[in-house]
């Protein structure tokens, strides 16, 4: 198991808190998600198909990956070419809090555009 108790509560506060600030009660075609597989946490735009209402496509925005040995939170980004890249103007820090307002600032468009 990747994270505990304590572990969670902080990425629900500050990830899911992120995530609840930015989905709108006025666009419901829209949510922003997060996910925690292993020692990642996506976070990750969820909506309806334009084609097909009843699937849901997700499409990923940001990355954060715990290395638990050098108690270190990296960001990453994925690009056009669908894969993950290492975030450049901040690709870590031991505060996750500091992650997540960079995500949410987005200073450079990559993670909302």
């Amino acid at each position: 198991m990747a994270f505990g108790n304590p572990e969670f509560e902080l990425i629900d506060s500050l990830v899911g808190g992120l995530c609840r600030k930015l989905n709108q009660p006025k666009i419901k075609e829209l949510n922003i998600e997060y996910r925690v597989v292993q020692h990642d946490v996506i976070i990750y735009e969820e909506r309806s198909a334009w084609d097909q209402p009843d699937e849901i496509i997700e499409t990923p925005a940001a990355k954060f990956r715990f290395n638990k040995s050098k108690n270190v939170w990296r960001l990453f980004w994925m690009r056009a070419d669908l894969k993950w890249h290492s975030y450049q103007s901040l690709s870590s820090s031991v505060s996750l809090r500091k992650l997540v307002n960079e995500v949410e600032a987005d200073p450079y468009g990559c993670f909302w555009g």
